[in-house]
């Protein structure tokens, strides 16, 4: 009896397995098919039956978390929580949680113990990076740049040698304001991979960004001339081209040259000047065209174009026009963008 007992008994084990194994699958399909509470339903019925399996209690917290059932995907976590409180993936199906609720501090928390969880197969170096990768877009999302640069530095010293890993943390490097770190990821990045269009165009945006407009035409460049040609790569094409076409202090420019540019640059920003003054009167803009015009005469009256202390107060002089016209009249395009640009670097802005 015992014996037949304990046969029947393994039999309807079975059976039970496999019916709950069926509604998850069900449950699968349904939440693939974007029927929500179809699959909450089928997971239920799942989990009724074996409330052991971590598989179908995900399943579960998905699913109810994707229909708003917030409250209960949250108690169904922490009772898996509890039982294992190091699990990386019911950590990780928690963070997701919080973070789907804006409750920022909690889904770090928990992101964290995803991260210092046990993560088993093969793939477990690539799944821990990309819980890494949730937790920075999380962080920029909400304007922590702080705490996502010290996850990126953490990110930038384990990923493989790869141009498209590198590329992808450069990105985020950029959206937490870190162009330099971007930049020596975009530069690793084409190392690896010369033709790499996007780490290209990717590179000409961050040397853009750190102010070197030589090494950005260069990137920018190259990046053309592999396919990329979107219109944000082709307008800081446009713009370095101009800004390293019209600096007086470019290299291996002769007296002359620094001495035309100057005067281009100043009579370029003049005319912009006078468009504005056109739409009211301005104390300030008058005052501005005034030294322009005084500057020009210096400029003008020098034979010997030799004083660098002269072109940088030329160049702080078209920085103050220019930025007191984009207060009034609205952002400098094109040419004048390239000579506020210009004055922004060299220039004496105080």
């Amino acid at each position: 009896m015992f014996l037949i007992t304990r046969s029947v008994a393994a039999r309807q084990d079975a059976i039970d397995t496999h019916v709950a194994a069926t509604w998850y699958q069900d449950g699968l399909r349904r939440f693939a098919a974007g029927d929500v509470n179809g699959a909450i339903d089928s997971f239920r019925k799942a989990t009724g039956i074996d409330r052991e399996n971590r598989a179908y209690v995900l399943a579960l917290a998905d699913a109810l978390a994707a229909g708003n059932h917030t409250m209960e995907a949250q108690q169904a976590l922490m009772r898996l929580r509890e039982s294992d409180p190091t699990n990386a993936e019911v950590n990780l199906h928690l963070a997701r949680l919080a973070a789907k609720t804006g409750d920022v501090n909690n889904a770090v928390l928990y992101y964290h113990s995803s991260l210092d969880g046990m993560w088993a197969g093969p793939e477990a170096t690539e799944r821990r990076r990309n819980v890494r990768l949730e937790l920075i877009h999380l962080l920029i999302d909400h304007h922590d740049e702080n705490r996502a640069l010290s996850e990126l530095l953490i990110l930038d010293s384990e990923l493989p040698d790869d141009s498209n890993a590198h590329v992808q943390a450069a990105k985020l490097f950029l959206k937490a304001d870190d162009a330099r770190h971007a930049l020596d990821d975009f530069d690793e990045a084409v190392r690896l991979d010369p033709h790499n269009a996007d780490a290209l165009a990717g590179a000409g945006e961050a040397a853009f960004q750190l102010g070197d407009y030589r090494k950005a035409r260069h990137y920018l460049d190259e990046a053309v001339a592999q396919g990329e040609r979107s219109a944000q790569t082709l307008h800081l094409l446009s713009l370095v081209r101009m800004v390293t076409s019209y600096d007086p202090l470019g290299p291996g420019l002769s007296p002359k040259e620094r001495q035309q540019r100057l005067l281009s640059g100043l009579d370029e920003s003049t005319q912009r000047l006078d468009a504005c003054q056109s739409r009211g009167e301005s104390a300030n803009l008058d005052a501005l065209k005034a030294e322009a015009g005084a500057m020009r005469s210096q400029i003008d009256s020098t034979t010997m174009f030799h004083d660098p202390g002269l072109i940088t107060a030329g160049l702080g002089l078209i920085y103050r026009i220019q930025d007191a016209v984009n207060s009034r009249c609205g952002e400098a395009e094109g040419a004048n963008e390239a000579l506020l640009l210009i004055g922004r670097k060299h220039g004496d802005t105080q």
